[in-house]
């Protein structure tokens, strides 16, 4: 029988994650195509991707924005599905994808997806992390990419509709690589901010990190997630430090 739906392509960006992306594909099969770029998995990420019937490409890494765009222009379909390694789309969201009406497809551009995070095995509902609807069942002709480099999206022009169920994030972190991810995110951060000419304060150091905490904590009650909440607020507000202190420390060089 054949699909009411448009057929979709899955967009996959991907190194060395084959502890984990088994899950991502098996959650795609249903779409008519699976794309993947590779930027030189030495773990067998890419005999995983293949035993599913990926397409592979290579490209030497440039950025999440590049390498996003890149899978997107391989596409053979206009729908495209954008999903991380680390993330894998729930039998419900499945199902209310399938369930979406012709008037749907033809009225849309853009249906974004609600994630749910999990830090090891517990769900995240606070500390702004959820619902966490990120754009990423789209038509790849109408629209472009736009954000920096770890904040980059693809932007549909057209009508936008959210959908309910979960869009599933399991990243492998541990305490040690979230902090380390945190200092990653905010060096490349500080360095988009820098080339695109953005300046930093002392202010922006003593005040932002501060609202950060309040809220993320407080507004978006991550006290509601207990110890676990503390210490993502903690460390995203810590991040926000580093980012600023960071880029006045790269106008300072110049």
């Amino acid at each position: 029988m054949e699909p009411k739906r448009p057929p979709i392509t899955t967009i996959i960006i991907c190194q060395d994650n084959a502890s984990y992306i088994q899950g991502c594909l098996e959650s795609v099969t249903w779409t008519e195509e699976i794309v993947a770029v590779d930027s030189g998995s030495t773990d067998g990420t890419l005999d995983i991707l293949r035993q599913m019937g990926a397409k592979t490409f290579h490209k030497d890494w440039e950025g999440f924005r590049k390498q996003k765009e890149f899978a997107m222009n391989q596409a053979t379909n206009d729908w495209v599905l954008e999903i991380d390694t680390d993330e894998f789309l729930s039998p419900e969201l499945i199902d209310e994808i399938h369930n979406l009406s012709p008037d749907d497809w033809d009225r849309c551009s853009c249906f974004e997806l609600p994630r749910l995070t999990f830090f090891h095995d517990t769900p995240v509902y606070h500390c702004g992390w959820f619902p966490d609807f990120k754009p990423r069942l789209y038509r790849r002709t109408d629209g472009e990419w736009t954000g920096i480099n770890i904040h980059e999206q693809f932007s549909s022009f057209g009508v936008k509709k959210k959908l309910e169920n979960h869009l599933v994030h399991k990243p492998p972190w541990d305490t040690a690589s979230f902090v380390k991810r945190t200092i990653d995110y905010a060096t490349i951060g500080a360095k988009d901010y820098h080339a695109k000419g953005r300046k930093a304060r002392i202010i922006d150091l003593a005040l932002r990190p501060f609202y950060t905490f309040i809220y993320k904590f407080f507004i978006r009650k991550g006290f509601l997630d207990g110890t676990l909440g503390f210490f993502i607020c903690a460390t995203e507000s810590f991040g926000v430090f580093l980012k600023y202190y960071t880029l006045l420390s790269l106008r300072r060089k110049r």
